[in-house]
């Protein structure tokens, strides 16, 4: 406490400083130095902009500007400011740099920064830090070496209690599930109360069919905070396996009030409506009628035609730099799947990003606006794209799954087999509406197909459980999904 006010008390001094006396360039670095904290963002932009024309461009001033980027959340502009004003060289903004590439989703350049960190400060948080981003990619190879660094990082500290988290998190893709309890249980005997601890034992739980010690556990999560919203999320899902559809909906209810932006919660909402057979509000809520559209890719420019643009992609696929097969904790089942497919920019790979923006404006340009629905409250011309291809063939397919983290989802495809030009068993179709295998209800009314074609594209709420019906074919099958993310949501 004391500390804190001393820091108030100087900050005070300072801002009285520069307010007085603008000029005075030694007051000016002092303060952007005692504003580097995310709970200041707003005083820091302030100051950074009152100060640009006594120490603008000074390494103090630049600095603070990455600062103020990370906290910001805008992690490119972090990025290419740490190269722009050349601060790769201190670590500190390596590591910067380091944690922006893993905030979007780019591990393995996060990994490559992590390294070299590592090789000169052989510390706890260091083997952290490559623990926790090695848990995040799907590989077999990769969970193993995040169990291997959170192991070496708890050698040097036994109490670093995050280590153990990351330990159940690559246990849980890797489908342990006994070991995952048994690490994030060493983990709540140093940190007892911690949420994301708690909440992640009872998802295990519940994974291992124990539905009620699953919601022991919730109780006790929203006992200490109420608002908890991935707590409540679960207990509605429990609830829902238990055939206690009316509390389900109240509970998945209460979650959207909290979070608008939850797609699971919306689904299952959606889920908990079919069981009660409340047909007319299921289709005003999910919209399967007006929300799913499909788009075609013709022409292509720079291409003789479709057919040369999806051979070459596809080649340009198979041979993608971050190419893996079978990875866990992830729907594609039997198959390839690359990280972010435009990590290699080929001519191929150019085009589809410029021809799938194009068709997204299209999209988005079509959907009326509505505040008052889930889907449409979120329309938006400034978002961020994910994208990523998958290769399947044989018994390879796409199991049922939802995108959680973004608004709008599609998937194109340039490789298709012949089975799926039959209509009778919709052999490999696109289907959504469909219900996750963890709920045992039969709602074959609410489902729709779609027959792939070479050069189609499907656009679809983040929030519609969909699938590839499975298929017998010694053909390839290869297609490209997106996710779009709202820079900002509306809440």
């Amino acid at each position: 406490e004391k500390r804190t006010n001393h820091v108030n008390i100087i900050n005070n001094i300072l801002v009285e400083i520069t307010q007085r006396v603008p000029s005075m360039k030694q007051a000016w670095p002092m303060l952007l130095l005692q504003l580097r904290d995310k709970s200041r963002v707003k005083l820091l932009q302030q100051t950074l902009h009152s100060s640009q024309a006594i120490i603008g461009n000074t390494d103090e001033w630049k600095k603070a500007n990455v600062y103020l980027w990370f906290n910001q959340q805008h992690f490119e502009k972090t990025i290419k400011g740490i190269e722009n004003f050349k601060l790769e060289n201190n670590e500190h903004f390596k590591m910067f740099k380091a944690k922006a590439y893993s905030k979007l989703n780019q591990f393995n350049r996060a990994l490559e920064l992590y390294k070299e960190i590592l090789n000169n400060n052989n510390t706890a948080i260091n083997h952290y830090n490559m623990a926790a981003a090695y848990s995040k990619l799907t590989s077999k190879e990769d969970l193993h070496q995040s169990l291997t660094y959170a192991d070496s990082c708890l050698a040097l500290d036994r109490n670093y209690h995050l280590a153990y988290y990351c330990k159940s998190l690559a246990y849980q893709k890797l489908g342990s599930l006994n070991s995952t309890l048994e690490v994030i249980d060493k983990a709540l005997t140093i940190e007892s109360d911690n949420l994301d601890y708690l909440y992640l034992k009872a998802e295990t739980l519940k994974n291992t069919e124990k539905p009620q010690e699953c919601l022991i556990i919730l109780d006790k999560i929203l006992r200490i905070d109420g608002n908890f919203n991935k707590a409540l999320r679960l207990k509605g899902i429990v609830q829902l396996q238990l055939n206690q559809q009316s509390h389900a909906e109240e509970t998945l209810s209460q979650t959207i009030n909290l979070d608008n932006t939850d797609q699971r919660a919306i689904a299952y909402y959606a889920i908990t409506k079919i069981a009660q057979n409340k047909e007319k509000e299921v289709e005003e809520f999910l919209g399967l009628g007006h929300f799913v559209k499909t788009f075609t890719f013709n022409p292509v420019p720079d291409y003789k035609d479709i057919n040369a643009f999806n051979r070459a992609i596809e080649n340009d696929i198979k041979q993608h730099s971050l190419l893996r097969k079978n990875p866990n904790g992830l729907a594609a089942r039997n198959g390839y799947l690359t990280d972010d497919i435009f990590t290699d920019n080929t001519l191929s790979i150019q085009i589809y990003r410029k021809l799938l923006l194009e068709k997204i404006q299209q999209y988005i340009e079509q959907l009326p606006t509505d505040m008052n629905h889930h889907m449409l409250r979120h329309k938006t011309q400034d978002f961020e794209i994910n994208s990523w291809a998958t290769w399947v063939k044989g018994d390879g397919y796409i199991d049922k799954h939802i995108h959680e983290e973004s608004w709008i989802s599609g998937a194109y495809y340039c490789t298709i087999p012949k089975v799926t030009e039959t209509t009778e068993k919709k052999n490999g179709y696109f289907e959504y509406g469909c219900i996750p295998d963890d709920i045992k209800i039969s709602i074959d009314k609410k489902r729709g197909y779609i027959q792939p074609v070479e050069g189609k594209l499907i656009i679809f709420p983040s929030y519609l459980y969909h699938q590839t019906i499975p298929h017998e074919s010694n053909e390839d099958r290869i297609s490209i999904a997106f996710d779009l993310t709202p820079k900002s949501w509306k809440k």
